[in-house]
């Protein structure tokens, strides 16, 4: 029998000082409220959410995030770079955490579709800083090399469409050129 979860996640912050650096330390968490859902953590690998125990600091991992699965549905946090990721759980919830200074704190909370994947495969443009420049940045949907589909459905009586008015289904690429005006009315041009 197919169990149904609603998950409900609480986030909260709070400000440390950091020691070391005479500065301020921000710390996220993300509180949900379950223990039956699969915990991923880079380098350590997947762990059922109910065996996480108390607290775990876990300061140099590979990459700065943890996520949580359960029923093809993820949430998670996500960080470019942070100083440490913690970890826990009690009888009835689960905690996912990052610490980072205060300076550059920024930090993304999957709630998507999928699993750990789905936020791994992302890392890489978030570690570089290029993961919000992309056209519709998403953990569950896919970015690169993805094609979205183009129906007009307007027919405008104040502009002149030329060019091929079917364009049989698949990909293709298109080009659109502003032939100018005629006799007042824009001529634009739709061709392969």
């Amino acid at each position: 029998m197919e169990r149904a979860y609603i998950i409900a996640f609480v986030m909260a912050f709070s400000m440390l000082p950091h020691t070391a650096l005479g500065q301020h330390t921000v710390e996220f968490s993300l509180i949900i409220n379950n223990t039956d859902n699969t915990v991923y953590i880079p380098g350590r690998g997947e762990m059922s959410s109910s065996s996480l125990g108390s607290t775990t600091n876990y300061p140099n991992p590979p990459h700065f995030y943890l996520a949580s699965y359960l029923s093809n549905l993820l949430t998670g946090i996500v960080a470019k770079d942070a100083l440490n990721l913690f970890y826990g759980s009690d009888s009835s919830s689960h905690t996912l955490g990052i610490q980072q200074d205060s300076g550059d704190a920024r930090i993304f909370i999957p709630a998507t579709v999928g699993d750990w994947n789905n936020i791994d495969r992302r890392m890489r443009m978030i570690e570089k800083g290029k993961f919000l420049t992309e056209f519709s940045p998403s953990f569950g949907f896919p970015m690169s090399g993805f094609y979205y589909t183009v129906t007009i459905m307007l027919r405008y009586s104040g502009i002149n469409l030329t060019g091929d008015p079917v364009l049989g289904k698949g990909r293709m690429k298109l080009r659109i050129e502003n032939l100018g005006e005629h006799n007042g009315t824009p001529v634009v041009s739709i061709t392969r």
